[in-house]
């Protein structure tokens, strides 16, 4: 049980940083394309 739980556990936060990576380069785009115009 308690494996279970820590592999559940690192599974969501590899959710949770693939996440805030691509939010962090939708930003970082978001960005780039307000530069350019």
């Amino acid at each position: 049980m308690i494996m279970w739980l820590s592999e559940v556990f690192i599974l969501l936060a590899i959710i949770f940083m693939a996440f805030s990576v691509g939010v962090a380069f939708g930003q970082d785009d978001e960005k780039r394309k307000r530069t350019f115009k």
